[in-house]
């Protein structure tokens, strides 16, 4: 729960769950309740791409993936990382 900028508590309730067909995708959705009775509810797909999609990706755009981390600490990556920072600089 938080404060709205207008000063009415606001309930927020989520929802993690994987996607029926897709592997790599999560299902992320999201409901907020005013105090006022409205309620708002979003939803998103997240893909989670291989860390060599990610530089195949950039390189389509013309960048290139020079230092990999865990996180911004400088962490080095590994493959039971929960999160990653890339350095890119252009082609």
């Amino acid at each position: 729960s938080y404060t709205s900028y207008s000063g009415e508590n606001v309930d927020v309730y989520g929802l993690d769950s994987r996607h029926p067909t897709l592997s790599n995708t999560m299902l992320h959705r999201v409901r907020r309740e005013y105090e006022n009775g409205m309620q708002y509810q979003s939803y998103i797909e997240l893909k989670y791409r291989s860390i060599d999609e990610i530089g195949d990706r950039l390189e389509q755009h013309g960048l290139q993936l020079v230092e990999r981390y865990a996180d911004w600490k400088k962490t080095t990556l590994t493959e039971s990382s929960t999160s990653f920072v890339g350095v890119v600089r252009p082609l």
